[in-house]
Protein backbone atom coordinates (compact mmCIF):
# COMPACT_ATOMS: atom_id res chain seq x y z
CA UNK A 1 0.00 0.00 0.00
CA UNK A 2 1.36 3.43 -0.89
CA UNK A 3 2.35 5.93 1.76
CA UNK A 4 0.33 8.84 0.43
CA UNK A 5 1.13 12.52 0.75
CA UNK A 6 4.12 13.79 2.67
CA UNK A 7 6.42 10.77 2.32
CA UNK A 8 6.93 7.76 4.60
CA UNK A 9 5.90 8.23 8.20
CA UNK A 10 4.22 11.57 7.56
CA UNK A 11 0.88 10.53 6.18
CA UNK A 12 1.48 6.83 6.79
CA UNK A 13 -2.10 5.60 6.50
CA UNK A 14 -3.04 5.66 2.84
CA UNK A 15 -6.35 7.49 2.43
CA UNK A 16 -7.09 5.30 -0.58
CA UNK A 17 -6.49 2.24 1.59
CA UNK A 18 -8.90 3.39 4.28
CA UNK A 19 -11.58 4.40 1.83
CA UNK A 20 -11.12 1.17 -0.10
CA UNK A 21 -11.55 -0.96 3.01
CA UNK A 22 -14.60 1.00 4.16
CA UNK A 23 -16.17 0.83 0.71
CA UNK A 24 -16.22 -2.97 0.68
CA UNK A 25 -19.04 -3.18 3.17
CA UNK A 26 -20.88 -0.13 1.81
CA UNK A 27 -20.86 -1.68 -1.65
CA UNK A 28 -22.86 -4.63 -0.36
CA UNK A 29 -26.05 -2.55 -0.29
CA UNK A 30 -29.36 -4.32 -0.82
CA UNK A 31 -31.13 -4.73 -4.12
CA UNK A 32 -34.28 -2.88 -3.09
CA UNK A 33 -32.69 0.54 -3.47
CA UNK A 34 -32.89 3.58 -5.71
CA UNK A 35 -30.75 4.88 -8.53
CA UNK A 36 -28.88 8.19 -8.22
CA UNK A 37 -28.17 10.64 -11.02
CA UNK A 38 -25.17 12.95 -11.19
CA UNK A 39 -25.32 16.63 -12.19
CA UNK A 40 -29.08 16.92 -11.72
CA UNK A 41 -30.89 20.23 -11.28
CA UNK A 42 -31.39 21.09 -7.62
CA UNK A 43 -34.89 21.76 -6.33
CA UNK A 44 -33.85 23.31 -3.01
CA UNK A 45 -31.02 25.43 -4.49
CA UNK A 46 -32.32 26.67 -7.86
CA UNK A 47 -29.63 27.15 -10.47
CA UNK A 48 -27.21 24.67 -8.90
CA UNK A 49 -26.41 21.02 -9.53
CA UNK A 50 -27.02 18.13 -7.12
CA UNK A 51 -27.29 14.38 -6.85
CA UNK A 52 -30.88 13.23 -7.30
CA UNK A 53 -32.40 9.81 -6.74
CA UNK A 54 -35.06 8.05 -8.68
CA UNK A 55 -38.51 7.88 -7.12
CA UNK A 56 -38.87 6.30 -3.67
CA UNK A 57 -42.49 5.48 -4.42
CA UNK A 58 -41.56 2.14 -6.02
CA UNK A 59 -39.86 0.77 -2.91
CA UNK A 60 -41.51 -2.24 -1.33
CA UNK A 61 -42.20 -1.88 1.48
CA UNK A 62 -42.49 1.89 1.15
CA UNK A 63 -40.22 3.95 3.40
CA UNK A 64 -41.74 7.05 5.04
CA UNK A 65 -39.45 10.14 4.98
CA UNK A 66 -39.14 10.16 8.78
CA UNK A 67 -37.86 6.58 8.78
CA UNK A 68 -35.23 7.35 6.17
CA UNK A 69 -34.05 10.46 8.03
CA UNK A 70 -33.99 8.43 11.26
CA UNK A 71 -31.84 5.77 9.58
CA UNK A 72 -29.43 8.46 8.36
CA UNK A 73 -29.22 10.01 11.84
CA UNK A 74 -28.59 6.58 13.33
CA UNK A 75 -25.76 5.97 10.88
CA UNK A 76 -24.21 9.37 11.57
CA UNK A 77 -24.06 8.69 15.32
CA UNK A 78 -21.43 6.08 14.41
CA UNK A 79 -20.38 6.56 10.78
CA UNK A 80 -18.05 3.56 10.75
CA UNK A 81 -18.29 0.55 8.46
CA UNK A 82 -17.71 -2.94 9.83
CA UNK A 83 -14.29 -3.45 8.26
CA UNK A 84 -12.98 -0.24 9.87
CA UNK A 85 -14.20 -1.11 13.38
CA UNK A 86 -10.85 -2.69 14.29
CA UNK A 87 -9.21 0.72 13.80
CA UNK A 88 -11.65 2.64 16.02
CA UNK A 89 -10.37 3.93 19.33
CA UNK A 90 -13.30 6.16 20.19
CA UNK A 91 -16.49 7.66 18.81
CA UNK A 92 -17.39 10.86 20.64
CA UNK A 93 -20.81 12.48 20.42
CA UNK A 94 -21.57 15.95 21.69
CA UNK A 95 -25.29 16.74 21.74
CA UNK A 96 -26.18 20.40 21.18
CA UNK A 97 -29.92 19.75 20.85
CA UNK A 98 -30.30 16.02 21.27
CA UNK A 99 -30.04 14.19 17.95
CA UNK A 100 -31.45 17.18 16.08
CA UNK A 101 -28.07 18.90 16.46
CA UNK A 102 -24.93 16.99 17.42
CA UNK A 103 -21.23 16.60 16.66
CA UNK A 104 -19.68 13.18 16.04
CA UNK A 105 -15.94 12.52 16.07
CA UNK A 106 -14.45 9.18 14.98
CA UNK A 107 -10.88 8.55 16.18
CA UNK A 108 -8.68 5.77 14.81
CA UNK A 109 -6.19 4.18 17.20
CA UNK A 110 -2.63 5.31 16.45
CA UNK A 111 -1.05 2.23 17.98
CA UNK A 112 -3.20 -0.07 15.84
CA UNK A 113 -2.32 1.98 12.76
CA UNK A 114 1.39 1.72 13.62
CA UNK A 115 1.14 -2.04 14.20
CA UNK A 116 -0.56 -2.40 10.81
CA UNK A 117 2.14 -0.36 9.07
CA UNK A 118 -0.19 2.54 8.27
CA UNK A 119 0.49 4.88 11.20
CA UNK A 120 2.81 7.82 11.64
CA UNK A 121 5.19 5.72 13.70
CA UNK A 122 4.70 7.49 17.02
CA UNK A 123 1.30 6.18 18.14
CA UNK A 124 -0.54 9.33 17.06
CA UNK A 125 -4.29 8.84 16.70
CA UNK A 126 -6.12 9.92 13.57
CA UNK A 127 -9.41 11.80 13.40
CA UNK A 128 -11.07 9.84 10.60
CA UNK A 129 -14.39 11.72 10.69
CA UNK A 130 -15.58 14.84 12.47
CA UNK A 131 -19.05 16.07 11.56
CA UNK A 132 -21.55 18.64 12.83
CA UNK A 133 -25.00 17.26 12.07
CA UNK A 134 -28.26 19.24 12.08
CA UNK A 135 -31.74 17.87 11.35
CA UNK A 136 -34.78 19.83 10.19
CA UNK A 137 -37.67 17.44 10.76
CA UNK A 138 -40.20 19.91 9.34
CA UNK A 139 -38.49 19.84 5.95
CA UNK A 140 -37.30 16.19 6.10
CA UNK A 141 -33.81 17.55 5.69
CA UNK A 142 -30.42 16.86 7.27
CA UNK A 143 -27.14 18.72 6.91
CA UNK A 144 -23.65 17.84 8.02
CA UNK A 145 -20.39 19.76 7.79
CA UNK A 146 -17.08 17.89 7.73
CA UNK A 147 -14.38 19.38 9.98
CA UNK A 148 -11.83 16.95 8.51
CA UNK A 149 -11.86 15.89 4.85
CA UNK A 150 -13.43 12.61 3.79
CA UNK A 151 -11.29 12.62 0.65
CA UNK A 152 -8.07 12.63 2.67
CA UNK A 153 -9.30 10.06 5.24
CA UNK A 154 -9.30 12.72 7.97
CA UNK A 155 -6.28 14.21 9.74
CA UNK A 156 -3.86 13.29 12.49
CA UNK A 157 -5.29 14.29 15.84
CA UNK A 158 -2.62 16.96 16.45
CA UNK A 159 -3.46 18.55 13.10
CA UNK A 160 -7.28 18.35 13.18
CA UNK A 161 -9.19 21.56 13.88
CA UNK A 162 -12.91 22.23 14.21
CA UNK A 163 -13.23 24.37 11.13
CA UNK A 164 -15.66 24.67 8.25
CA UNK A 165 -15.39 22.10 5.47
CA UNK A 166 -17.54 20.38 2.92
CA UNK A 167 -21.29 20.72 3.56
CA UNK A 168 -23.74 17.97 2.60
CA UNK A 169 -27.51 18.53 2.71
CA UNK A 170 -29.90 15.63 2.24
CA UNK A 171 -33.57 16.44 1.61
CA UNK A 172 -36.46 14.05 1.04
CA UNK A 173 -38.57 15.69 -1.65
CA UNK A 174 -42.23 14.98 -2.37
CA UNK A 175 -44.39 14.65 -5.49
CA UNK A 176 -42.60 12.49 -6.43
CA UNK A 177 -40.71 11.31 -3.38
CA UNK A 178 -36.97 11.55 -4.08
CA UNK A 179 -33.65 12.07 -2.29
CA UNK A 180 -31.77 15.24 -3.15
CA UNK A 181 -28.14 15.59 -2.04
CA UNK A 182 -26.53 19.03 -2.30
CA UNK A 183 -22.75 19.07 -1.71
CA UNK A 184 -21.14 22.48 -1.21
CA UNK A 185 -17.40 23.05 -0.96
CA UNK A 186 -15.93 25.84 1.25
CA UNK A 187 -14.88 27.50 -2.03
CA UNK A 188 -18.54 27.90 -3.00
CA UNK A 189 -18.44 25.16 -5.65
CA UNK A 190 -21.26 22.61 -5.86
CA UNK A 191 -20.21 19.01 -6.47
CA UNK A 192 -22.35 16.34 -8.14
CA UNK A 193 -20.04 14.06 -10.11
CA UNK A 194 -20.14 10.34 -10.87
CA UNK A 195 -17.81 9.36 -8.02
CA UNK A 196 -20.02 11.09 -5.45
CA UNK A 197 -23.07 9.51 -7.05
CA UNK A 198 -21.64 6.03 -6.51
CA UNK A 199 -20.87 6.81 -2.88
CA UNK A 200 -24.38 8.05 -2.16
CA UNK A 201 -25.91 5.07 -3.91
CA UNK A 202 -23.94 2.70 -1.65
CA UNK A 203 -24.82 4.69 1.48
CA UNK A 204 -28.54 4.91 0.79
CA UNK A 205 -28.83 1.30 -0.34
CA UNK A 206 -27.90 0.33 3.22
CA UNK A 207 -30.00 3.08 4.81
CA UNK A 208 -33.11 2.12 2.86
CA UNK A 209 -32.68 -1.52 3.89
CA UNK A 210 -32.29 -0.43 7.52
CA UNK A 211 -35.35 1.84 7.30
CA UNK A 212 -37.41 -1.00 5.85
CA UNK A 213 -36.32 -3.30 8.65
CA UNK A 214 -37.28 -0.67 11.21
CA UNK A 215 -40.88 -0.86 9.96
CA UNK A 216 -41.02 -4.33 11.55
CA UNK A 217 -39.84 -3.14 14.97
CA UNK A 218 -42.30 -3.92 17.76
CA UNK A 219 -40.52 -2.38 20.78
CA UNK A 220 -38.58 0.81 21.33
CA UNK A 221 -35.43 1.53 23.33
CA UNK A 222 -35.28 4.91 25.05
CA UNK A 223 -33.48 6.64 27.88
CA UNK A 224 -35.38 6.74 31.17
CA UNK A 225 -35.03 6.49 34.96
CA UNK A 226 -32.88 3.53 36.00
CA UNK A 227 -34.59 0.55 37.62
CA UNK A 228 -31.60 -1.09 39.26
CA UNK A 229 -29.82 2.05 40.43
CA UNK A 230 -32.24 4.70 41.65
CA UNK A 231 -31.46 8.23 40.57
CA UNK A 232 -29.47 7.21 37.48
CA UNK A 233 -30.40 6.97 33.80
CA UNK A 234 -30.58 3.78 31.73
CA UNK A 235 -31.68 2.63 28.32
CA UNK A 236 -35.04 0.92 28.82
CA UNK A 237 -37.13 -1.42 26.63
CA UNK A 238 -40.62 -2.11 28.02
CA UNK A 239 -43.76 -4.02 27.04
CA UNK A 240 -42.03 -7.12 25.68
CA UNK A 241 -44.27 -9.75 27.34
CA UNK A 242 -46.74 -9.90 24.47
CA UNK A 243 -43.99 -10.44 21.93
CA UNK A 244 -41.55 -12.96 23.39
CA UNK A 245 -40.87 -15.36 26.27
CA UNK A 246 -38.13 -14.55 28.77
CA UNK A 247 -35.92 -17.57 28.02
CA UNK A 248 -36.07 -17.07 24.26
CA UNK A 249 -35.33 -13.38 24.54
CA UNK A 250 -32.37 -13.91 26.86
CA UNK A 251 -30.82 -16.60 24.66
CA UNK A 252 -31.21 -14.68 21.42
CA UNK A 253 -29.88 -11.45 22.96
CA UNK A 254 -26.72 -13.23 24.08
CA UNK A 255 -26.39 -14.87 20.66
CA UNK A 256 -26.61 -11.50 18.93
CA UNK A 257 -23.83 -10.15 21.13
CA UNK A 258 -21.74 -13.22 20.30
CA UNK A 259 -22.33 -12.86 16.56
CA UNK A 260 -21.20 -9.24 16.69
CA UNK A 261 -17.76 -10.47 17.67
CA UNK A 262 -17.77 -13.65 15.57
CA UNK A 263 -18.24 -11.65 12.37
CA UNK A 264 -15.55 -9.03 13.02
CA UNK A 265 -12.10 -9.30 11.44
CA UNK A 266 -8.98 -9.87 13.58
CA UNK A 267 -11.03 -11.21 16.51
CA UNK A 268 -10.58 -14.66 18.04
CA UNK A 269 -13.73 -15.90 19.78
CA UNK A 270 -13.43 -18.29 22.71
CA UNK A 271 -15.99 -19.82 25.08
CA UNK A 272 -13.99 -21.11 28.07
CA UNK A 273 -17.03 -22.07 30.17
CA UNK A 274 -20.79 -21.87 30.41
CA UNK A 275 -22.00 -18.33 30.88
CA UNK A 276 -18.94 -16.66 29.37
CA UNK A 277 -17.27 -15.95 26.05
CA UNK A 278 -14.47 -13.63 25.05
CA UNK A 279 -13.18 -12.00 21.88
CA UNK A 280 -9.47 -11.21 21.58
CA UNK A 281 -8.35 -8.57 19.07
CA UNK A 282 -5.04 -9.70 17.58
CA UNK A 283 -4.25 -6.20 16.30
CA UNK A 284 -4.58 -4.07 19.43
CA UNK A 285 -4.44 -6.88 22.06
CA UNK A 286 -7.77 -5.77 23.52
CA UNK A 287 -10.11 -8.41 24.95
CA UNK A 288 -13.89 -8.19 25.25
CA UNK A 289 -15.31 -10.52 27.91
CA UNK A 290 -19.04 -11.23 28.06
CA UNK A 291 -20.62 -12.99 31.04
CA UNK A 292 -24.31 -13.94 31.32
CA UNK A 293 -26.63 -15.67 33.76
CA UNK A 294 -30.18 -16.55 32.74
CA UNK A 295 -31.25 -17.14 36.34
CA UNK A 296 -30.44 -13.57 37.42
CA UNK A 297 -31.08 -11.97 34.01
CA UNK A 298 -27.66 -10.30 34.05
CA UNK A 299 -25.39 -9.79 31.04
CA UNK A 300 -22.12 -7.85 31.26
CA UNK A 301 -19.46 -6.99 28.72
CA UNK A 302 -16.09 -5.58 29.74
CA UNK A 303 -13.25 -4.29 27.58
CA UNK A 304 -9.79 -5.14 28.93
CA UNK A 305 -6.29 -3.98 27.97
CA UNK A 306 -3.38 -6.49 27.72
CA UNK A 307 -2.82 -6.17 31.49
CA UNK A 308 -6.50 -7.02 32.17
CA UNK A 309 -7.33 -3.50 33.30
CA UNK A 310 -11.01 -2.77 32.61
CA UNK A 311 -11.31 0.12 30.14
CA UNK A 312 -15.07 0.25 29.62
CA UNK A 313 -18.07 -1.95 30.35
CA UNK A 314 -21.71 -2.38 29.36
CA UNK A 315 -24.38 -4.00 31.50
CA UNK A 316 -27.81 -5.41 30.68
CA UNK A 317 -30.47 -6.50 33.17
CA UNK A 318 -33.45 -8.44 31.87
CA UNK A 319 -36.43 -8.59 34.23
CA UNK A 320 -38.92 -11.46 33.97
CA UNK A 321 -42.20 -9.97 35.19
CA UNK A 322 -42.89 -7.71 33.47
CA UNK A 323 -40.39 -8.50 30.71
CA UNK A 324 -38.22 -5.37 30.60
CA UNK A 325 -34.66 -4.77 29.43
CA UNK A 326 -32.40 -2.22 31.13
CA UNK A 327 -28.91 -1.28 29.91
CA UNK A 328 -26.13 1.16 30.77
CA UNK A 329 -22.41 1.61 30.11
CA UNK A 330 -19.41 2.77 32.14
CA UNK A 331 -16.89 4.81 30.14
CA UNK A 332 -13.13 5.14 30.59
CA UNK A 333 -13.55 7.89 33.19
CA UNK A 334 -15.85 5.69 35.27
CA UNK A 335 -18.94 7.73 34.39
CA UNK A 336 -22.27 6.07 33.69
CA UNK A 337 -23.49 6.47 30.09
CA UNK A 338 -26.93 5.89 28.57
CA UNK A 339 -26.63 7.78 25.29
CA UNK A 340 -27.76 7.47 21.65
CA UNK A 341 -25.22 4.82 20.66
CA UNK A 342 -26.39 2.48 23.39
CA UNK A 343 -30.02 3.27 22.54
CA UNK A 344 -29.38 2.31 18.93
CA UNK A 345 -27.60 -0.94 19.76
CA UNK A 346 -30.15 -2.02 22.38
CA UNK A 347 -33.06 -1.14 20.09
CA UNK A 348 -31.64 -3.23 17.25
CA UNK A 349 -30.71 -6.20 19.41
CA UNK A 350 -34.04 -6.26 21.26
CA UNK A 351 -36.11 -6.21 18.08
CA UNK A 352 -33.85 -8.74 16.38
CA UNK A 353 -34.17 -11.07 19.39
CA UNK A 354 -37.96 -10.84 19.25
CA UNK A 355 -37.98 -11.43 15.48
CA UNK A 356 -35.82 -14.52 15.83
CA UNK A 357 -38.06 -15.91 18.54
CA UNK A 358 -40.87 -16.01 16.00
CA UNK A 359 -38.82 -17.73 13.29
CA UNK A 360 -38.90 -21.31 12.07
CA UNK A 361 -35.54 -22.05 13.71
CA UNK A 362 -37.04 -21.47 17.16
CA UNK A 363 -40.16 -23.49 16.36
CA UNK A 364 -37.93 -26.48 15.63
CA UNK A 365 -36.59 -26.27 19.17
CA UNK A 366 -33.34 -24.38 18.53
CA UNK A 367 -32.38 -21.08 20.10
CA UNK A 368 -28.83 -20.59 18.99
CA UNK A 369 -28.56 -19.21 15.47
CA UNK A 370 -26.83 -20.99 12.62
CA UNK A 371 -24.16 -18.25 12.49
CA UNK A 372 -23.35 -18.70 16.15
CA UNK A 373 -23.29 -22.48 15.84
CA UNK A 374 -20.96 -22.25 12.87
CA UNK A 375 -18.63 -19.89 14.76
CA UNK A 376 -18.49 -22.23 17.73
CA UNK A 377 -17.71 -25.22 15.52
CA UNK A 378 -14.93 -23.35 13.74
CA UNK A 379 -13.41 -22.23 17.03
CA UNK A 380 -13.36 -25.78 18.33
Amino acid sequence: VGRGQGGPGRFGLSSACIRGIEARVAAMGGGNSVEFFANARSITVPGQKCLMSSSLDDLSPAVPPQNLIAALVEYLTRPVDLTAEILVKDVRITEHDGLNDFTVKVIFDGEVLDASGFGRGDGTDRVRKWKRVKVDQGKWSLNWVDHVPEEGAGKWIDEAKEEGGQSVTVTILSDPSRIEVVILEPTGDYLSDEKLKQGMHALFANLISQAQLSLQDVVKAQVGPAIKHSGEQSVIVEDMDKHVKYNDFFDFYVNILREGFAGAPSLVLEEPKDGEFSAFNMDNRITHVVTFNMETGEISQRKEDPLHNILTSTHWQIYKRPLVLEAWSIDESGARVAGPLLVRNVHRAANASIARSKGWFTKLGFRRSMCAVRSAVLDE
